[in-house]
């Protein structure tokens, strides 16, 4: 499927044409959530994009962190402007992420998982570490806000963020889907299902999995880069290994084998428990039970729903036909 025939699906341009409406009628906090919402969002969606090719990722924290943490010490410390800073935090997680993976993508399955769990773990360490220049274990705070011409103030409204990030996650959206459809993509597949068959047709792995991790570490990034400039302070604590748990929750409730699974279940579980937020042992456990609730009734998970229903429905006509034939 193109880009041009998702655009026209029905519900895509509504579901869009809400979210433009929803900043001249929600309040600040639904706007608060929202933008949280869309960056989780990019998160989810660039931690899949490695599972394209294979690669079960436990260190996306990585990426997201080296995005935040250089975006804002090029603020803090350098003085650049926000839209210098945000491409470039993208670009440092990139140059990061391909010597990383030249130097370990040759692992294969969990063996990989483990070492991009213990990178993560290393870059969180660094952070608390080092007070100079990540500030140590109290993070980094008063990152400045961006600046806009001719409107200053409006940076620090919630609309101002609301659609800034907006249009980044569509963007992103868009970029990794048009990826995934490409020959780029199908090859990414191929090489997930048989690596040996892909290296036997000419492919050469490794280049094709380093320039993947590249990309989803370049887009995680900017998503972190924005998150660090929308709080203005940032800590290790923030991306820690709980945050790829998180991450890979929201992607195996909604469906982590299709493109719209992260999307779905990124969206519902942030309804679902944001008054929960405060009270993290409950959400903990609320989130465990519906991911194990999917997993029993709906193992490729929400996205699965609609197919799954109109297959019980299906089975019960099908059953209440048979029963009044056999009358």
């Amino acid at each position: 499927m193109k880009i041009a025939s998702l655009v026209k699906q029905t519900w895509i341009p509504i579901i869009i044409l809400v979210l433009i409406s929803l900043p001249f009628w929600a309040g600040d906090y639904i706007l608060h959530v929202s933008i949280i919402t869309f960056i989780t969002i990019i998160y989810c969606s660039t931690w899949r994009q490695n599972l394209i090719s294979g690669d079960f990722s436990f260190g996306h924290n990585a990426w997201i962190g080296i995005g935040a943490y250089a975006a804002a010490l090029l603020g803090l410390n350098l003085g650049l402007s926000f839209w210098v800073s945000l491409p470039l935090g993208g670009i440092a997680a990139l140059i990061v992420a391909v010597i990383f993976g030249y130097a370990t993508l040759r692992v294969r399955g969990m063996y990989w998982s483990v070492l991009s769990w213990a990178f993560g773990e290393v870059m969180v360490a660094i952070y608390t570490r080092f007070m100079v220049p990540f500030g140590g274990a109290g993070g980094l705070s008063s990152i400045p806000r961006p600046t806009v011409p001719f409107f200053p103030e409006f940076v620090d409204s919630k609309i101002f963020w609301y659609f800034l990030v907006l249009v980044l996650m569509l963007v992103i959206l868009l970029a990794l889907y048009a990826l995934e459809k490409s020959r780029f993509g199908r090859t990414l597949t191929l090489i997930a299902e048989n690596d040996s068959l892909a290296r036997s047709l000419g492919v050469n792995v490794l280049n094709y999995k380093v320039v993947n991790l590249a990309i989803s570490s370049f887009f995680a990034a900017i998503a972190g880069g924005i998150f660090a400039y929308y709080v203005t302070a940032i800590s290790p604590l923030v991306f820690n290994v709980l945050l790829v748990f998180l991450i890979v929750i929201y992607a195996a409730v909604g469906g982590r084998n299709h493109f719209m699974g992260p999307i779905i279940g990124v969206t519902v579980l942030m309804v679902l428990t944001q008054g929960l937020l405060e009270t993290g042992a409950i959400r903990s456990m609320l989130l465990g039970g519906i991911l194990i609730v999917c997993q029993l009734f709906l193992p490729e998970g929400l996205v699965s729903l609609p197919k799954t229903i109109k297959g019980w429905f299906d089975k019960r006509k099908s059953k209440g036909v048979a029963d009044a034939s056999s009358a």
